[in-house]
């Protein structure tokens, strides 16, 4: 253990020292222009490695469906000493499973396959009953009432599928009654996810790998089993008041799939974000559907059904989600207007990096009006 953290610390302070170089630990796969505002975001990211302790982060951002800025920088793996690939390295893409999901239910609700004003007893009859009905539409868009996690639940170590992922929270009252109040939660998508395999008599995994993954060319994305797969990030957390990184805690997120267990790169979620935006995988009025945000007692959600749909800090409309999860953070923004596609992901637990994406975005969207 302590040669581990051994070499982690020598390899902060090999980071430390290109970034005083104004270079930045990068692999060979990238796509930079000699643009000042990508120079610029650059920089950003650099500061950020060594100052937030961030092991690795991929970058890709697109205008118009073409690459403007592409790239790896950091460590997949720091003892060793792997670099990030935008296209192939595996991060833990935690909540923004749930925009995968969002199009896996959409494609069902366009095949008759399952009512999102159904109650969702209807596809899953041994859910405990509650005070009040609730629908799928009501779960997608998290106004149904339901808990978030319990003490250390996100941790959780054991295999479990999804419907025993119910079990978690399946006996407990509701917060609200659905469609009175709005709480964002992942056991509201664990729950559609169960009526998904219910509806369509397939597991989560297998309809999303054959019917949204595969047709959309997303060949890497894949499920978080906790197990050993090609291109996988270690997963990274701080520890100690100096916020030094160290491997993180083992979790098993199977049974929340929907809702935050994919593991994904950079460069298929950029891609997966330039679908929504051009292509016909979804027909417009149930695109429109998905990507409306919810109104409860005459105030907007700003969330739709498995997208954050909101606008940024300058009233720009985007739509989206981050992702917070153990070992790995991340922010998928599509802005319409702009026809950009923003990812950012890292392999460490809530780096806070937040103002600086921010700043990034600013400066990209300023730069290629």
């Amino acid at each position: 253990m302590k040669l581990r953290n051994n070499i982690i610390v020598l390899v902060c302070s090999a980071m430390l020292q290109v970034s005083c170089a104004r270079q930045i630990p990068r692999s060979d796969n990238f796509q930079i222009p000699e643009n000042d505002a990508v120079k610029e975001s650059e920089e950003i990211i650099g500061d950020l490695l060594i100052k937030r302790r961030i092991p690795g982060m991929a970058v890709v951002v697109t205008k118009k469906d073409s690459i403007i800025w592409k790239a790896g920088y950091g460590y997949a793996d720091v003892r060793k000493g792997e670099y990030i690939d935008p296209d192939k390295s595996l991060f833990r893409i935690a909540s923004i499973s749930k925009t995968l999901s969002g199009v896996g239910l959409m494609k069902m609700v366009e095949e008759g396959v399952i009512d999102l004003n159904a109650s969702v007893y209807k596809y899953v009859p041994d859910f405990p009953k509650k005070k009040y009905d609730i629908t799928i539409k009501q779960l997608a868009s998290h106004t149904a009432g339901i808990r978030t996690y319990k003490g250390r639940e996100f941790l959780n170590r054991k295999f479990m599928t999804i419907h025993e992922g119910l079990s978690f929270f399946k006996n407990d009252t509701l917060l609200y009654e659905p469609g009175k109040g709005y709480f964002y939660n992942s056991n509201d998508w664990n729950l559609v996810a169960a009526a998904m395999e219910n509806a369509s008599g397939y597991d989560f995994e297998y309809y999303m790998d054959h019917q949204i993954l595969k047709p959309l060319g997303l060949t890497h994305i894949i499920a978080d089993k906790d197990e050993k797969v090609p291109n996988k990030v270690q997963f990274y957390s701080k520890k100690g008041k100096r916020g030094r990184f160290v491997k993180a805690t083992r979790v098993n997120n199977y049974y929340k799939l929907a809702s935050g267990g994919y593991l994904g790169s950079a460069s298929d979620i950029s891609k997966f974000g330039n679908e929504i935006l051009y292509n016909d995988f979804l027909k417009p009025e149930t695109k429109k559907m998905m990507l409306t945000k919810q109104i409860v007692n005459a105030v907007p959600t700003y969330y739709g059904l498995g997208w954050e749909v909101s606008m940024d800090h300058k009233g720009r409309p985007y739509y989206g989600h981050f992702g917070n999860g153990v070992g790995g953070y991340g922010y998928f923004y599509v802005y319409p207007k702009e026809e950009m596609v923003f990812v950012f992901l890292t392999n460490i637990t809530n780096p806070k990096i937040t103002d600086e994406v921010r700043t990034i975005i600013d400066k990209l969207i300023t730069a290629y009006k």
